[in-house]
């Protein structure tokens, strides 16, 4: 873990935070830098950079929140194939994507897999968002 500050600080750090094989609630704030999340195991994530994208692949996900925010770049999330969630997203420069193909489309921003469960916020002021289904 390079850079970054866990649960609670809140404060912001240079650099780029890696954070991988965790199961307790996680939250990185990053100031100037790249968020990468692997295999996280915790039904809470939030996860902010102010210059860099974030990629986070989670897992079959059912429940719990999830909170990703790039101010100056994309967001890349990865789901587990049998994952069960809300997603809403803002995009203010770039494109939404998925490979959600059976996602029911909620309001004008948002989509719901399999009975929703898990919520996640996904936001990209500049930049794209990606939600890609795993394995």
């Amino acid at each position: 873990v390079i850079g970054h500050r866990l649960a609670g600080s809140g404060d912001e750090v240079g650099g780029s935070a890696r954070v991988e094989g965790t199961k307790s609630p996680l939250k990185v704030n990053v100031g100037g830098g790249s968020v990468h999340l692997a295999d996280i195991e915790t039904d809470s994530v939030e996860a902010e950079t102010n210059g860099g994208g974030i990629f986070a692949r989670l897992g079959d996900v059912t429940s719990g929140e999830y909170t990703f925010i790039a101010a100056g770049g994309g967001v890349t999330v990865e789901l587990g194939e049998n994952s069960e969630f809300d997603a809403t997203y803002t995009v203010t420069v770039g494109m939404f994507d998925t490979q959600w193909d059976e996602a029911e489309i909620i309001g004008k921003n948002g989509l719901r897999v399999g009975d929703g469960g898990a919520t996640l916020e996904l936001t990209a002021h500049s930049g794209s968002i990606a939600l890609w289904k795993g394995e």
